[in-house]
């Protein structure tokens, strides 16, 4: 990759929100059991939902519930997480997509042990970690106001 000083900073921020917007089918919400979609407490809705629970059963055949990752999204995934720590301390980068950034991956940091498709895959953890591992080397005259989310990634890591 060619050092951040030559690529113009909208080049790098481009790639920043490409880069996380590919992280979305790890952020995509699971599928609730059918028992927990079946229930909703109580009064006459809840047990006329219950009393239809066949179409719940049809709704997920039709495709409505949530999909697995493909390994070739995981591919992906890894790719972008591969090109984070890379953007990160682009000198124009904006603060704001900085430290958006941080908070989504200190997201998938804490999250990741309930994501299915992250046990079958142990490089996503290890990227994860790795692109807020990066982060804290990042230098304070590159990232304006970075102490507020340095001490949160310290206390998570």
């Amino acid at each position: 990759m060619y050092p951040s000083a030559i690529l113009p900073a909208e080049f790098s921020t481009r790639l920043l929100r490409l880069s996380l917007h590919k992280l979305a089918p790890l952020l995509e919400p699971s599928p609730l059991p059918a028992a927990a979609k079946l229930t909703n407490g109580g009064g006459k809705r809840g047990k006329k939902r219950v009393r239809g629970a066949e179409d719940g059963l049809v709704g997920g055949l039709e495709g409505r519930e949530g999909r697995a990752v493909s390994s070739d999204e995981i591919e992906v995934i890894l790719e972008s997480l591969e090109l984070t720590p890379l953007l990160h301390p682009t000198p124009l980068l904006s603060s704001e997509l900085l430290t958006f950034s941080i908070r989504l991956h200190l997201s998938l940091h804490v999250s990741i042990p309930s994501l299915e498709t992250a046990h079958n895959d142990w490089r996503i953890p290890v990227a994860v970690t790795h692109v807020l591992e990066e982060a804290l080397l990042i230098n304070e005259a590159q990232s304006g106001t970075s102490s507020g989310w340095k001490t949160v990634v310290l206390s998570v890591l």
